[in-house]
């Protein structure tokens, strides 16, 4: 049978998204989530898959298939939601995935005819087979099923274009050793740290379509011995690449070697905030580290740091702004991101929000960091989120970044992987690269440019790492400006949460008994499967010799 496998769209600007980067390197995206690539390559033989990105390719509603599959993360669940509705009218049945499906599956299900609670891994074929006799369940529950994540094929690259994106996705690990109270992972993915083999992951790093890997793990390091045996084993595999670790990472010498020698040209860190009493209230004491010394022991060897802060907690004021921005002019911290603070299902900051009144959302799109959800004790959420576009745009000012920068590469050794381009992309690169600079926007874009091409002539500096510092800039620059003030109808009312955003999952009772009603009412009744399903033709592009299901 047909299955198409569709990532919905976020609906609006954000800090990844690498929409300037992406012309300059002629790519459509920063990356795809890993998610359904992953799915794929677990699907049994027998099966078409199809992959969408709705972020770069329009979906073709009347495409003939036979099941459909969406995932989602809260902030984008309303257009996963539309997705699935489009899909249910024309008579095909749809199942749901993701962070959202599994914090919230009662409103999951009233736009699509079954859920996947958790991971996919080990139920993903028994819903198939479901499926194709006609008896597909309301609810599967992978977080009962958790892979121990040995044995998975690669993710599914070849139904991918292969120019398509900047980077490509590998996960090592899953899981965080830390439980913050503004994040749900402990929700989805339990209470244990599981990693795969190293020689997996190596496996996997050489099956992506190009040489610019991130590694997806929201804690890299937090197997540490795993962690320093797979950094070994990628030496000289010639690829640059980007993780998530905890600050702890900046004071392990041998460990920052490693990931050096392996590669690593950045380092995202979750700072937070700059208040060591919020960090306490936060629920991540490794954060009491000091944070300069941190960026300074990782940047010295070469690696950027992108460290991220959260604004809006109840001891900060609208000059907290101002001290992140001086923080980051003081320490030379390479790049910033920022979120306004926000409470997802999942979360136990949701549940004290809820208990006290101040959670106001307007809708699942609010939750993407970048709006005021949660009442603030002295500040409105137009002061919160006028701040927040504030300092990026002094982050990202055009000299304070050059301060940076020259600062930063005048000192340690920048030797960045050269980014797998062709001799004629690298031409293209360049030259847009030129145009841009020198024909487009104020001169303080200018003395940028050309204090930073300066070390091309640094022996310090390889060409890679100039041309990483220019797009990179050049790309939140970009976004820094283009985030704008929000604009609500005058009649907008919030969403109420419902309770079972409340219930961790881990006590949630929705299909533990087997294939029971859930009682959820929709516009278009549950469909279990197809009467008749699609036969796969035998033809060579779709590997030849294929069961008929």
């Amino acid at each position: 049978m047909r299955i198409k496998l569709i990532t919905p769209a976020f609906h609006s600007r954000y800090f990844w998204d690498f929409r300037k980067l992406g012309k300059m390197l002629g790519r459509k995206s920063n990356n795809l989530l890993l998610a359904l690539p992953t799915v794929a390559s677990l699907t049994p033989e027998g099966h078409e898959v199809i992959l969408v990105d709705d972020n770069i390719t329009d979906i073709d509603y009347d495409d003939p298939v036979d099941l459909v599959g969406v995932t989602a993360m809260t902030c984008y669940v309303n257009r996963a939601f539309e997705i699935a509705d489009e899909y249910r009218k024309r008579g095909i049945p749809v199942v749901m995935g993701g962070p959202h499906a599994t914090l919230a599956p009662y409103e999951a299900l009233e736009h699509v005819d079954s859920v996947v609670i958790g991971e996919a891994e080990n139920i993903w074929a028994g819903l198939l087979e479901d499926f194709a006799k006609g008896e597909m369940k309301e609810v599967y529950r992978g977080v009962d099923a958790k892979p121990d994540m040995k044995d998975n094929p690669p993710p599914a690259w070849n139904l991918t274009g292969s120019k398509d994106y900047i980077f490509h996705g590998v996960e090592a690990t899953r899981g965080c050793p830390f439980d913050c109270h503004f994040c749900s992972i402990k929700q989805i993915y339990g209470k244990d740290f599981r990693v795969r083999t190293t020689d997996e992951v190596i496996e996997e790093i050489k099956a992506a379509p190009g040489n610019q890997i991130f590694f997806t793990d929201d804690n890299l390091i937090g197997n540490k011995p795993f962690a320093k045996e797979l950094f070994t084993k990628m030496k000289g595999m010639n690829i640059a690449w980007g993780c998530q670790m905890s600050i702890n990472v900046a004071f392990m010498p041998k460990m920052l070697q490693l990931m050096k020698e392996a590669g690593c040209f950045f380092v995202f860190i979750g700072l937070e905030t700059l208040d060591k009493d919020a960090v306490v209230a936060m629920n991540k004491p490794v954060n009491k580290m000091n944070y300069y010394d941190a960026v300074a022991k990782i940047q010295e060897l070469g690696m950027f740091v992108i460290g991220s802060f959260i604004i809006g907690t109840d001891k900060e004021d609208r000059d907290t702004v101002k001290e992140i921005a001086e923080y980051v002019k003081v320490s030379k911290q390479s790049w910033l991101m920022v979120n306004i603070m926000n409470s997802p299902p999942g979360t136990k900051f949701l549940k004290m929000m809820e208990e006290e009144g101040r959670n106001v959302v307007y809708s699942y799109d609010d939750l993407d960091g970048a709006h005021a959800t949660v009442t603030h004790p002295t500040m409105t959420h137009a002061e919160t989120e006028e701040d927040f576009r504030w300092l990026y745009r002094e982050v990202y000012d055009w000299d304070n970044m050059r301060e940076r920068f020259v600062a930063n590469l005048s000192q340690g050794h920048w030797k960045q992987n050269e980014h797998a381009l062709t001799v004629f992309e690298q031409i293209k690169v360049f030259h847009r690269l030129l145009f841009d600079f020198l024909f487009i926007g104020p001169w303080a874009k200018k003395r940028f440019f050309f204090a930073i091409m300066a070390f091309m002539l640094s022996p310090r500096v390889n060409r890679a790492t100039v041309m990483n510092v220019l797009l990179m800039g050049m790309s939140w620059n970009e976004f820094a400006h283009s985030l704008q003030p929000t604009v609500r109808a005058a009649d907008a009312q919030p969403i109420v949460f419902r309770k079972e955003y409340m219930v961790p999952v881990s006590e949630q009772t929705l299909g533990r008994a087997g294939d029971e009603d859930s009682g959820v009412e929709r516009m278009i009744p549950r469909m279990e499967g197809r009467k008749r399903l699609t036969v796969l033709p035998n033809t060579p592009e779709q590997g030849g010799e294929r069961a008929a299901v």
